[in-house]
């Protein structure tokens, strides 16, 4: 079998996130990693008299989770978390993320999402920067599109 020439890294992904004004705003310049976990709910059962195992599958989820430094300037990515766990952590924001760029033809993964939880591990002896995980959660379909060249 003939080596792939479509591969891709992560390098140029973008990702974008709607501040409070809703206006999906870059925050890939305040992040070191993303995560697309896509799921199929599938349930398992078995039979008298049969060794087998069976499953059936029903629904699609998705869930995004985003390491995001911690930063002090609210028009990043931490202050749009804070502001968003703050003032309305009950709405949707919109989040966008492409992949390999933002260049025509590449893939663009978007949804509206509620924020499910931001965790801050902190330690006294740890000079590094704070590295926030951010849990994401569609509220319907997570997208899949190309975008327009």
């Amino acid at each position: 079998m003939a080596t792939s020439t479509t591969i891709v890294n992560a390098c140029g992904v973008q990702i974008s996130l709607d501040n409070d004004l809703g206006v999906l705003t870059e925050i890939t310049g305040e992040m070191t990693s993303a995560n697309i976990e896509l799921t199929v709910g599938i349930a398992d059962y078995v039979v008298f008299a049969d060794d087998n195992h069976y499953r059936t599958a029903c629904r699609k989820d998705a869930k995004i989770s985003l390491g995001i430094f911690y930063s002090t300037d609210d028009l990043e990515g931490m202050g749009i978390i804070k502001q968003w766990w703050d003032e309305v952590p009950f709405e949707n924001r919109s989040v966008q993320i492409d992949v390999p760029t933002s260049g025509g033809g590449n893939d663009r993964y978007s949804a509206e999402v509620l924020l499910e939880s931001a965790t801050f591990p902190m330690s006294a002896d740890d000079a590094s920067p704070i590295l926030v995980s951010v849990e994401l959660v569609p509220n319907g379909q997570l997208d899949i599109a190309q975008i327009a060249s």
